[in-house]
């Protein structure tokens, strides 16, 4: 069966199954992601489970995927990843 996606921000008290239900703010810290970013990363949910973290391969931080939500060998997935643009800022 196919499940409809949505993506969202972080606001506070999100958690993640996998191995247990874990805050992302741990996962956050864990990973050593700065405080700045962890508002900007995608959260990907399936109806009101949040299923997956988005990967910022700029720092390094890879995908977190709650446990039964991993594509097997075999089945098709996706992944999500933020990309970090630098901004000049110039008048004008």
């Amino acid at each position: 069966a196919s499940a409809v996606y949505r993506v969202a921000f972080r606001s506070g008290k999100e958690k993640i199954r996998m191995g247990k239900n874990r805050d992302i703010k741990n996962i956050f810290q864990e990973s050593r992601v700065p405080s700045w970013l962890r508002d900007r990363i995608p959260l990907i949910y399936a109806g009101n489970e949040l299923v997956a973290i988005a990967a910022v391969p700029d720092w390094q931080i890879s995908m977190k995927v709650a446990d039964g939500w991993l594509a097997r060998t075999g089945e098709e997935g996706f992944e999500v990843s933020l990309s970090l643009a630098d901004r000049v800022l110039t008048e004008g």
